[in-house]
């Protein structure tokens, strides 16, 4: 389900203009089929982004919805995290140190944040 809430809100000085979770066993009865998933959006950022922008962002948060098969044939539902997770900081002072996940080239980096940056 995708649902819009009246503003983005902030963590810290980072706005949030989506959150994606998993249904409560409230809201997977309000469909015949189930809801596994909900993705919440700030209304007034959707009314100000393209509509590239708005594709984008729901397929960001549509990427977080993860299902796997387990043994049996039962399916496991998750929310899973960005692949990517860092802080400009964090990459200026030690480059990309993690050793799992995504790893990016210092141009990658530099295409990111500004070749003069990195």
């Amino acid at each position: 389900a995708v649902l819009f809430k009246e503003k983005r809100s902030k963590s810290g000085d980072v706005e949030v203009t989506g959150k994606t979770t998993k249904a409560s066993p409230q809201m997977s009865l309000l469909t015949k089929e189930g809801l596994v998933f909900v993705i919440t959006l700030a209304a007034d950022y959707w009314q100000e982004i393209s509509d590239g922008q708005r594709i984008a962002l729901l397929d960001h948060h549509l990427s977080a919805c993860r299902a796997e098969e387990k043994d049996g044939g039962m399916m496991r539902y998750y929310v899973s995290p960005p692949d990517l997770g860092f802080y400009r900081d964090e990459l200026e002072r030690h480059g990309c140190w993690r050793t799992s996940g995504a790893t990016l080239s210092l141009e990658t980096l530099g295409a990111l944040f500004g070749a003069d940056e990195v």
